[in-house]
Parts: C-alpha cells; sequence; structure tokens
C-alpha cells in the first residue's frame, strides 16, 4: 500500500495536470478565436485568383472597426436624408480571407442580379460543349414583353434577329438587357438552371417565393467562386469576370473609385410596391489589393440609392488595407 506521502504527490500531480490542462486549453481557444483564414492562390490571371491552399493566421480577424463605423455612418447620414431607407454591406478582402458586414442578414429581391448564375450556367456546359456558344437564338415579339428598367440598357437586342448565346451573355451582362436575359432563359432547361442554386446552398428564384428573400452574403458567393474558379474552370471564370468588368452601370460601385480600376460587377434594380430597390455587387481590383464589394438597398429614389452606393464604395476603397 502506497504511503501518505505518495498519495500527496499523486494528487497535486493530477491538479497539476489539470490546471496546465485548463490554460494550455484556454491559450488554444483564444488562438482559434483570433484566426483568420490565409489563402494561396495562382497567379497569372487578370480577373481570377485560383485558389490552391488554405491556411491560418493568428491575427485578428478584419478587425477594421474604423472602416465599419465610417460605412454605419454613411448610411445613417443617408437615412435621415431619406435617400435610403434600408442598406446591406458586405465586404470580403480577397487578400486576407476576412469579411466585414453591416445588415447582411436582410434579404432583397435580386432581379437583375440573377443573370449572372444564368450567364454561369450556359459557361458551365459550354466547358463540355462550346458549340452552345454559338447557338442561335432568334428574338421574337414575346421577349419583347419585359419589365420596365429605370436605367435603360444603352444598347439591346433587336426583334427578328438572331444573335448567337455569346452575343446575347454580352448584351445580358454588359447592358443589362432584359430582352436578351429572357431569350436566354427560354433556352436552357429549368432544372439546369436550378443546379447552380442547388450546388451552392442558395434558395431557388420561384414564382412561390417571396420577391425579398436573398441576403446580400448569398449573392455575394457567384462572385467568390468566380474568383476562386471553384465552380466554373479557370477558363470560363476568367471570362465570366472579363465580361463582368465590361463598361456599364456607373453610377454606383464604379462611381466611388479611380477612373483607372478595373471592376467586375452587377447592378440590379426592382421596383415593388412603390418600393425601389438597387444594388451593386462586384470584386474591385484595387493595386495588390482586390476586394470584394456588395451592396444592397431600399429607398424612393434610384439616383439618391446610387449616390449611396457610390459614397460607400469610396470609404472602401480609401479604407480597405
Amino acid at each position: 500500500m502506497p504511503s501518505k506521502k505518495i498519495i500527496i504527490l499523486l494528487i497535486i500531480g493530477a491538479i497539476s495536470l489539470v490546471i496546465i490542462g485548463y490554460f494550455t486549453g484556454t491559450t488554444t481557444n483564444k488562438l482559434k478565436t483570433n484566426q483568420i483564414k490565409l489563402e494561396k492562390h495562382q497567379p497569372g490571371y487578370d480577373f481570377i485568383s485560383p485558389l490552391l491552399e488554405c491556411g491560418y493566421s493568428t491575427t485578428e480577424t478584419f478587425g477594421n472597426k474604423l472602416l465599419q463605423k465610417k460605412i454605419e455612418t454613411i448610411i445613417e447620414t443617408n437615412k435621415e436624408r431619406k435617400n435610403i431607407t434600408l442598406v446591406s454591406v458586405y465586404v470580403h478582402d480577397l487578400i486576407r480571407g476576412s469579411w466585414l458586414g453591416i445588415n447582411e442578414k436582410e434579404t432583397f429581391s435580386p432581379s437583375s442580379l440573377l443573370k449572372v448564375p444564368l450567364m454561369m450556367t450556359y459557361l458551365k456546359q459550354a466547358e463540355t460543349d462550346p458549340s452552345i456558344m454559338q447557338r442561335k437564338t432568334k428574338i421574337d415579339g414575346d421577349i419583347e414583353k419585359i419589365l420596365n428598367q429605370s436605367f435603360t440598357p444603352l444598347k439591346s437586342v433587336e426583334t427578328n434577329k438572331e444573335y448567337t448565346t455569346e452575343e446575347l451573355i454580352n448584351y445580358m451582362i454588359s447592358y443589362s438587357d432584359n430582352k436578351a436575359a429572357n431569350a436566354l432563359l427560354q433556352g436552357i432547361d429549368p432544372e439546369v438552371l436550378n443546379k447552380i442554386y442547388t450546388d451552392m446552398n442558395i434558395a431557388i428564384p420561384s414564382i412561390d417565393r417571396p420577391e425579398n428573400y436573398m441576403p446580400v452574403t448569398d449573392y455575394a458567393s457567384f462572385f467568390e467562386v468566380l474568383y476562386n474558379a471553384s465552380y466554373l474552370n479557370r477558363e470560363m471564370s476568367e471570362k465570366a469576370l472579363k465580361i463582368l468588368a465590361s463598361p456599364g452601370f456607373q453610377k454606383g460601385l464604379t462611381a466611388g473609385l479611380p477612373i483607372n480600376i478595373k471592376v467586375s460587377h452587377k447592378f440590379g434594380e426592382r421596383k415593388i410596391d412603390n418600393l425601389n430597390q438597387l444594388h451593386d455587387c462586384g470584386i474591385i481590383y484595387k493595386t495588390n489589393h482586390p476586394y470584394l464589394l456588395c451592396i444592397m438597398t431600399r429607398g424612393d429614389d434610384f439616383i439618391k440609392m446610387a449616390e449611396t452606393i457610390k459614397e460607400i464604395s469610396r470609404e472602401v476603397y480609401n479604407n480597405i488595407e
């Protein structure tokens, strides 16, 4: 039978192990709390940055409280001026992998923003069947019956003319042409289109779904997978972001940036029960520091909402680092 002294020493040892384990675990948990994801990407592309590897760093996540405060101030100021009623913002630092969200759980009607997954669906098919891009579609009278657009496209497809799929995609994205989008919708199996939503775990648009159903973070996912080339292959991801970089809507994100900065983005507008919505989402290729910025707004005046988006875009560009 062990002596009383040995028993006491064993008890002290066990208590020491518990204490060491507690503080070790506390330290480990603290490091995990402060970790951010660091991603390694393959260089050599103009618009994409294929994801090669993920790691972790023990620096604080985003941590740009000053930027968050400035954005919140812009939002409150514009609310007071009756320029907007609600704004949702999502910023993803594509270098550090960290992000910032303001009202990011609010839901909106994505409207024309859904032209991006429609384009991605066609490009996904083109990976195995390149001929689909040269397939021709004639614009008929039914396609003319579409929703009105407050920001009229600079160019639009013409009735009774034929266009290739590639031409329709360019009209749809570069000019946000609803007639081109409707022609592309009529030419694809709904189940094929729905697959991109199910693959990305995003709610499928349908006539049974309320207009306001998509948060800004869900929509941002389309741009994130394009940038990482993790849904489409590299060739098609690069192609998609190049099309999205075409000069088009200049009153939102791009208006708040230096003229030489590349931006791959898509805007969307919607009028529901006399309340307007205007959104702009995309990748800003700031030199050595690209980032994703998505802004969704509600209000009465499209021009004032666009000005709010412009203000936020300028603030993020000036403070992202």
